[in-house]
């Protein structure tokens, strides 16, 4: 990784909500602030069903422009960086 702009695509989803070396103390704290899960969602033990939805959240969240098909490697811009954290804020 060289920086913000060509940081690892995977990376940078793994630290979306705070870098992995964050204490646990600030991880519950962080936790207690996230919204209640869907009920009806938090219930269906479906493997397949939580599949589906992980697919159809990396077609229009994650590989979106400027990430494309292909090997890569691809920037992800300032503007990428900055949508994806407020969707998640």
């Amino acid at each position: 990784m060289q920086g913000d702009a060509t940081k690892n695509l995977h990376a940078f989803w793994d630290d979306l909500l705070g870098p992995s070396t964050v204490k646990a103390k600030t991880v519950i704290k962080t936790a207690k602030n996230l919204p209640a899960a869907d009920a009806t969602k938090a219930s269906d033990l479906n493997v397949g069903h939580w599949v589906d939805e992980g697919v159809q959240n990396a077609k229009v969240v994650v590989y979106i422009a400027p990430v494309q098909l292909g090997a890569g490697p691809f920037v992800l811009t300032k503007k990428y960086q900055k949508e994806q954290r407020i969707r998640w804020e």
